[in-house]
């Protein structure tokens, strides 16, 4: 006897399919079995069983053990460990417009290349800024109601927030040199006091 198996993904599953010996029931609807030779009664007893156990294992890898129903609560793109706070929709007033450091917004999506390659850099600047500024990120597919206030046409996109003033969009480089520049440099223009988030040149104290 000779069997040979091969999963098939079918755009339509049926509960059942034709063999040379009548119909066989796979327990797993997403995979036809195809098959050459004959099959006896034992034979279709270990394919079932077969599929069973392989429906089994596919439905536990679908199931993301303790995750909650919003979006991004059990996977976020930056986890427990790194210097960028995750923001939510909650807490963006809190940890961003009532901050008295220059706080600067991510607005990514998981999916997103660039973000992932932003990602890395974005995590170094905030360990380099700990202390002097504060690096954040939101999930714009996870909570799209930020867009209503803070509307932007493209993942990443980052923002600075410096306090007293409205954001204006980051347009530097995506590493994380370019970024701690920028940053440090508009911490320097708001504790002299006086220019606008983006501008490159802090005013001049007086004498």
């Amino acid at each position: 006897m000779a069997i040979s198996l091969v999963k098939t993904r079918i755009s339509r599953p049926g509960p059942r399919y034709q063999t040379q010996e009548g119909y066989l029931y796979s327990a797993h609807p997403r995979f036809l079995p195809s098959y050459s030779g004959s099959m006896d009664r034992s034979a279709k007893v270990l394919i079932l069983i077969s599929f069973f156990f392989l429906s089994v294992a596919s439905n536990l890898n679908l199931v993301d053990a303790g995750c909650g129903p919003q979006p991004g609560a059990c996977d976020p793109f930056y986890g427990p460990q790194s210097p960028v706070i995750n923001l939510t929709p909650d807490d963006f007033k809190c940890k961003v417009l009532d901050s008295k450091k220059v706080v600067l917004v991510q607005f990514y999506a998981p999916w997103c290349p660039p973000c992932k390659t932003l990602k890395p850099e974005y995590e170094k600047a905030a360990t380099t800024l700990q202390g002097k500024a504060t690096l954040t990120a939101i999930d714009g597919d996870a909570y799209p109601v930020i867009f209503k206030d803070y509307p932007i046409k493209g993942y990443p996109t980052v923002k600075c927030f410096v306090p007293g003033k409205p954001p204006i969009d980051y347009t530097g480089a995506r590493e994380e040199q370019a970024i701690v520049a920028y940053t440090l440099e508009q911490v320097k223009c708001y504790e002299a006091g006086g220019c606008q988030p983006g501008a490159q040149d802090c005013p001049k104290k007086e004498l």
